[in-house]
């Protein structure tokens, strides 16, 4: 299925671990889980487990795990519980109220607007060329403190 990111914005390092993809953005523990990708977008006041959203891309369900945010894929819905946040896998978009991002999985990127990195989930490359500042939440701002170069299996 190609290439997915580990992406550890505390630890400055990315590893790449098989077809699972573990976004976490304030923990600095990354929790591998299967074949999930794990998204932790927001909130800074609640950490917990660092999980607050956990997402199925290959078997296009919903696992619920001290889950903070309840999404539903199939609806393009989502009950906030400290992330706002519309995901919809079926029309090839994400779309996250307050960060400014535009997330397509199915069309191959990431791009998430206004200075952040280009991830290829669904080819065989990862293409960060833009990680700089990375992303703006709400009046919060992460950045990578290094230059992650392209990788291509």
């Amino acid at each position: 299925m190609g290439i997915i990111a580990v992406i550890d914005l505390y630890n400055e390092e990315i590893q790449l671990m098989g077809i699972i993809a573990v976004i976490d953005l304030y923990n600095e523990e990354i929790h591998l889980m299967g074949i999930i990708a794990v998204i932790d977008l927001y909130n800074e006041e609640i950490l917990l487990m660092g999980i607050f959203a956990v997402i199925d891309l290959y078997n296009e369900e919903i696992q619920l795990m001290e889950i903070m945010s309840v999404i539903d894929l199939y609806n393009d819905e989502i009950q906030p519980m400290g992330m706002i946040a519309v995901i919809d896998l079926y029309n090839e978009v994400i779309h996250l109220m307050g960060i400014i991002a535009d997330i397509d999985l199915y069309n191959e990127v990431i791009q998430l607007m206004g200075n952040i990195a280009v991830i290829d989930l669904y080819n065989e490359e990862i293409d960060l060329k833009v990680v700089f500042a990375v992303i703006v939440l709400y009046t919060e701002e992460i950045q990578l403190m290094l230059i992650i170069a392209v990788i291509d299996l």
